[in-house]
């Protein structure tokens, strides 16, 4: 049964999120469909025929409206189990084109809501699924400014 344990590992479903930070201590975020009062970095299931960053590209795009033109601007901050109704194998990305215009028009997908939240809301229980994931991408932050 060892053996069927281990597989497990390895039908793991994988997805991205980005961590966009705003330059004034917020991060992009975008609330949960079925609860409009939690909140997480944008992202979604990678799909069977994408690459990480499409995929990131395709979910902020269709989540927040926004388009990123420059793949080469999202760098691998953190990988590791979320863990919610599905255990997902997740890397975050952090955004780092500075170059991007700030104002663009944000259109969110019916059901969602686009905002942008600090460090201690996205890391918070009580109003993010993932907050315990998002300490993790955290200090992955920290370790990578301080480096």
């Amino acid at each position: 049964s060892n053996a069927l344990d281990n597989n497990a590992f390895f039908s793991i479903k994988s997805a991205v999120c980005i961590l966009y930070p705003r330059g004034d201590g917020t991060f992009l975020s975008v609330s949960r469909r079925h609860d409009q009062s939690k909140w997480g970095m944008p992202g979604g299931k990678v799909d069977d025929n994408e690459i990480n960053v499409e995929a990131i590209q395709r979910e902020v795009s269709e989540e927040t409206g926004i388009m990123f033109a420059n793949l080469a601007a999202f760098v691998p901050l953190f990988s590791g189990v979320c863990s919610g109704d599905t255990n997902f194998w997740v890397t975050t990305y952090l955004f780092v084109d500075n170059r991007v215009i700030r104002d663009f028009e944000i259109l969110p997908e019916d059901g969602l809501l686009v905002s942008w939240k600090t460090e201690e809301e996205l890391c918070d229980t009580s109003i993010s699924d993932f907050a315990l994931y998002n300490k993790r991408v955290f200090a992955a932050l920290k370790e990578r400014n301080n480096g």
